[in-house]
């Protein structure tokens, strides 16, 4: 489980190159993991640079696309 996440949003990482992975995301509260919510499938997406986030996570979990 990662501990201590922190969420970048407005483009905090500045313009990227990589995927966009998620978008439209709508979660209850109670998921521990994103896929977990309602999106519309992995690197679909309408978005701009502008409307990103990102997260930042510290712990000992390990990250799966």
């Amino acid at each position: 489980m990662f501990v201590d996440a922190e969420a970048i949003a407005f483009s905090g990482f500045g313009a990227g190159s990589l995927p966009l992975l998620l978008d439209n995301l709508v979660c209850a509260g109670h998921e521990s993991d994103l896929l977990q919510c309602q999106h519309g499938g992995m690197e679909i997406h309408n978005c701009n640079q502008t409307e990103t986030a990102g997260v930042v996570c510290r712990g000992d979990g390990p990250w799966r696309p």
